[in-house]
């Protein structure tokens, strides 16, 4: 990265490794979403992903709205982190009780 904005010492270039350091931890939650995200998309139920995604783009936002001025940068991670978590719970809850469900449905 540092090729791209100069000084490796600077505080553009230590901003954006804490950031890249904090969200990488996350980013499993990123792809297990997508996946949730692309079966509800796929069995037609397209109003599940939409409300996860509204309510963790909501989620993040005020969360780096109130930690920003403290934490900077690494606020907006920890903050995307957080809410790829809290869709996911909520994802594999309305997996989880979809598919219940259906075994108890005998369908």
């Amino acid at each position: 990265m540092g090729f791209m904005i100069g000084n490796k010492t600077d505080g553009a270039f230590l901003a954006a490794t804490g950031y890249l350091k904090i969200v990488a931890v996350f980013y499993v939650f990123c792809f297990t979403g997508n996946t949730f995200a692309g079966y509800f998309d796929g069995i037609g139920r397209v109003n599940i992903p939409f409300i996860g995604a509204v309510g963790h783009i909501t989620l993040r936002v005020i969360l780096s709205w109130i930690f920003v001025s403290q934490f900077q940068l690494n606020a907006v991670a920890v903050a995307t982190g957080i809410g790829w978590m809290l869709v996911n719970l909520f994802w594999s809850g309305c997996y989880f009780s979809s598919t219940t469900w259906k075994i108890i449905n005998f369908k």
